[in-house]
């Protein structure tokens, strides 16, 4: 997780602002933008936005989803500017060997995953060519 928090480096504070308006840190439930959490809230996701250090023509997005919840749990994530696409790069809620599924190429077009009981998702707008 350090070499993933290098790379991406907009999950730091010292972040430059997207081009993209997307808002530098926003928190969700299971539904995008719904910040209404009550007593039996049992899913956060926590997304992160700015500027490309290397090249600030470029957004870095990156999204935390934490099941607290024994259960699975359908999330949706929220919709990306045009032209980039949510990559699953971690998943605890895989197989051993596929917890880490940077090199499995999955990406989440439809936006939504089911989360399995008390995992934690990490996705990266990837840029579509």
């Amino acid at each position: 997780m350090i070499s993933f928090r290098k790379r991406f480096n907009v999950i730091t504070a010292n972040r430059r602002e997207a081009t993209c308006s997307l808002p530098p840190e926003s928190i969700h439930s299971c539904i995008p933008w719904n910040t209404e959490f009550d007593s039996n809230t049992r899913m956060i996701g926590v997304m992160y936005a700015g500027a490309d250090s290397k090249n600030p023509a470029l957004d870095v997005i990156v999204y935390f989803g934490i099941n607290a919840y024994w259960n699975d749990v359908n999330v949706e994530l929220p919709a990306l500017p045009t032209g980039y696409v949510w990559k699953l790069y971690v998943d605890t809620g895989r197989n051993q060997d596929d917890v880490i599924a940077e090199n499995k190429n999955i990406l989440l077009y439809n936006r939504r995953i089911t989360m399995h009981g008390r995992t934690v998702i990490a996705a990266v707008a990837q840029k579509q060519y």
